[in-house]
């Protein structure tokens, strides 16, 4: 077991540590640990609303018909702009049946605007996974009004 400093302060050095309640309470979390996810049994294709106020897993079981632009948006009347803060981060994973034909994510939107993915290990998605299911992660971090960060992920599940 490692040392707990409180405040900066060591044990061995302090005379006396006070420790106020909530400190080692049990964790308060805002979301709960099992997340739900929002089953599409619709075929993704062309231009898909993701709606961040819902949930943050869509999973679209039928086999994806065409290309995808994801646009992220809080809700139909609530832009993302207006539901993040600076510095908040807001996480979504979007899951993509293929069948024979395979498609992929091509663009990202965020309030129906064109943003820049940083794309893990620098591959941007060319194509989709035939006869699996892609699962895109998507990190956006707010770093001003309208001004986003977007991390980037392709995974293909078989």
């Amino acid at each position: 077991m490692g040392t707990v400093y409180v405040n900066g302060i060591s044990p061995d050095t302090a005379s006396s540590i006070t420790i106020t309640r909530g400190l080692f309470d049990k964790p308060t979390f805002t979301n709960r640990i099992i997340e739900q996810a929002t089953l599409n049994g619709i075929a993704a294709t062309g231009n898909v609303n993701i709606d961040m106020l819902d949930r943050g897993i869509n999973y679209f079981t039928s086999n994806t018909t065409g290309n995808v632009t994801v646009n992220l948006r809080g809700n139909s009347t609530t832009t993302l702009n207006t539901m993040m803060a600076n510095g908040d981060v807001a996480s979504q994973t979007i899951m993509l049946t293929q069948g024979a034909t395979a498609y992929f994510v091509n663009y990202v939107q965020i309030d129906g605007v064109p943003r820049v993915v940083k794309w893990q290990s620098n591959s941007t998605p060319t194509a989709g996974n035939a006869n699996s299911v892609d699962l895109y992660s998507l990190t956006v971090v707010k770093t001003d009004s309208n001004v986003y960060t977007i991390f980037g992920g392709q995974t293909q599940f078989k």
